[in-house]
């Protein structure tokens, strides 16, 4: 009967003989290397060192400088106008004028032949314009005047409400150019409202062809009735 013998890792262990792997130990040693390397540049300071120039303040030095208040402006000098006295200006000389002297008529002998009578010489005046002056004429009355823009009066509102009607006569002064110059109440329709609207409306709108008289146009007056009638509204 044949026995085995089994033995344990550890005992293998035990029997194996030590050995140094050169290999293993030199990478192990480059990696730290490589590892403080890294280490030693994170812990050089980003920024740069300031010059010694920057630090040294022997070239600078503070002085002290007083303040002076700003002087006050001096007061503007008032300046005088010399005032000259009013010189009385000589009066002109007022030069009366002489009087020319009057002709004087002299009495002379006049010879007169025989056999004529003498007639004194009458004074001869200043001679008058027999012409005649002509006189402005005063304004004819006309039969009948000519219409030449006749519009109707408006119809007074109050008049209308309360019923009013007539006729009412104007005596009317026309001028040579045919435009009303004044306007008369000859006769009253009975109702003032109706007589008012009637004269306003032929002085302010109503125009006549001119009156002729010897080729010439005049003033003439005349008489004009205004009708106001309910029908013809």
């Amino acid at each position: 009967m044949v026995l085995s013998q089994r033995h344990s890792p550890l005992a293998r262990a035990q029997t194996a003989p030590l050995s140094l792997d050169i290999g293993r130990i030199a990478g192990m040693a480059a990696a730290m290397t490589l590892n403080i390397a890294a280490l030693m540049l994170l812990l050089v300071p980003v920024s740069a060192p300031m010059p010694s120039s920057a630090l040294d303040d022997s070239d600078h030095v503070i002085k002290w400088v007083d303040y002076e208040k700003p002087k006050p402006k001096p007061e503007p000098i008032p300046i005088f106008e010399k005032i000259r006295p009013a010189t009385n200006d000589p009066k002109p000389k007022i030069v009366q004028a002489q009087p020319t002297p009057q002709p004087v008529a002299t009495q002379t002998d006049i010879v007169v032949p025989e056999g004529t009578e003498y007639v004194e010489p009458q004074p001869v005046g200043p001679q008058v314009d027999t012409t005649a002056i002509a006189t402005p004429t005063e304004p004819q009355a006309a039969s009948s005047l000519e219409y030449a823009l006749a519009p109707p009066p408006a119809y007074p509102r109050d008049a209308l409400m309360d019923g009013l009607q007539g006729t009412v006569y104007l005596k009317v002064l026309v001028d040579v150019d045919g435009k009303p110059l004044s306007v008369e109440i000859q006769r009253s329709s009975g109702h003032r409202k109706l007589d008012d609207a009637a004269k306003r409306q032929v002085l302010k709108k109503w125009k006549f062809r001119p009156a002729i008289q010897n080729g010439q146009a005049i003033q003439v007056y005349g008489i004009v009735p205004v009708h106001f009638s309910l029908e013809r509204q």
